[in-house]
């Protein structure tokens, strides 16, 4: 069966054959109801008018026919929609007052050590070493605070270091150069006259003013680490043996036995003048320290890949509480700064910087009214005359 519209649009059924039952239409057999005529007369006399006879044929059949698919893309005739004033402005309102909110709680937490750190930066730079910054938290801004109080303990420590430096130079200085020229200005006015044992004390005191000009030399060469070393292989055997020659006559002057322990040689790399200045100065503090009868033992006791030097003497001894500043510069355990009881005290500071700049470490442990030992460990020298075990 083949449906087509005819040119008013109403369709018309044909077959390629029809069944018996069924007869040809006859032209005029089926006449127009008065109700579709009634139903069509709204399109008036022009019957080719497709849109209104399509939309009286839908009316008619509206009942009997299924009903129709619409598909539709969007919404005809229907503006867009639209957002209410009221709470878009609240919306964006309250936006903008979190993000001030949030803007200004992170100045406060951020901005507020960093000018701190700025201020107390500012007051360090003009002098005032005890500016210090609060620290709080493990952020970066607080291991910031941190690195910044620890640089001024640092530079505070540093400066009382240098006060301490300068006035300890400046008593070290002051009353033998007061002695020298008291004794100078009598000799000239002709007050007293000028016997050798006078000339030998005052050339004492000026030998002993060069010795302290040349110990802050060396000290500061090696602090600064421009002291020079001339390394070679040494017997420390046959150095201590020459230590112990050279302060044989002090030993016997204050009644102090001088012995030395070295069972076998041990041999180390490193500047014989510069290990006889660390061993001239133990064995000096020792028998200053060492009152008469006492002894005072040079030990060398090999230890694998370790020569250990150890200088032990029987005297009265180092209070606990000193034991800390012992190689501080210009210290010394008699608070009066007798010349009797020690040298100018920067002894011991040069001759740890020795033996830290051979690789080595310097100890030292007291007993009161027992004795000291001083322990110098320095690495051996490989494939020379080292004797292993101990």
């Amino acid at each position: 069966m083949t449906a087509t519209a005819d040119a008013v649009g109403v369709p018309r059924v044909r077959t390629d054959r029809r069944p018996a039952q069924c007869e040809e239409p006859r032209p005029g057999a089926n006449p127009p109801t008065a109700r579709d005529v009634d139903a069509v007369r709204p399109c008036g006399t022009d019957r080719r008018s497709t849109d209104c006879l399509q939309r009286v044929f839908n009316e008619r059949t509206a009942s009997v026919a299924p009903p129709r698919l619409e598909v539709r893309l969007g919404v005809r005739d229907e503006s867009p929609p639209t957002l209410a004033a009221a709470p878009t402005v609240a919306v964006a309102t309250g936006v903008a007052l979190a993000a001030v909110l949030g803007a200004l709680l992170l100045s406060r937490a951020v901005l507020r050590p960093v000018r701190a750190m700025t201020l107390a930066a500012k007051g360090l730079g003009e002098g005032d070493l005890e500016r210090r910054v609060p620290v709080s938290g493990r952020d970066e801004i607080a291991q910031l605070g941190g690195a910044f109080n620890r640089m001024a303990d640092s530079l505070q420590a540093g400066e009382e270091r240098q006060r301490r430096l300068i006035g300890d130079i400046a008593h070290e200085l002051r009353t033998p150069l007061a002695n020298l020229r008291g004794y100078l200005e009598a000799l000239r006015d002709g007050v007293v006259e000028p016997t050798p044992d006078l000339l030998a004390s005052l050339h004492e005191e000026a030998m002993l003013q060069q010795r302290i000009v040349d110990d802050l030399q060396d000290l500061a060469l090696a602090e600064a680490g421009a002291l020079t070393y001339h390394p070679t292989e040494v017997d420390l055997r046959e150095l201590l043996e020459t230590g112990r020659t050279a302060h044989r006559a002090q030993a016997e002057a204050a009644g102090v036995a001088l012995e030395l322990e070295a069972p076998r040689p041990v041999f180390v790399t490193a500047d014989p003048d510069r290990l006889r200045q660390v061993v001239g100065n133990l064995v000096g503090n020792a028998l200053r320290a060492t009152p008469a009868g006492g002894s005072v033992t040079l030990a060398l006791i090999p230890r694998g890949e370790l020569a250990v030097v150890e200088v032990r003497d029987t005297g009265k001894g180092i209070a606990a509480k000193d034991l800390p500043h012992l190689f501080d510069r210009f210290w010394r355990a008699d608070a009066s700064r007798g010349r009797a009881t020690g040298g100018s005290g920067l002894g011991l500071s040069i001759a740890r910087q020795i033996v830290t700049d051979h690789r080595g470490t310097i100890e030292v442990r007291s007993t009161l009214g027992t004795g000291t030992t001083f322990t110098v460990v320095l690495p051996a020298a490989t494939g020379g005359g080292t004797s292993g075990g101990g």
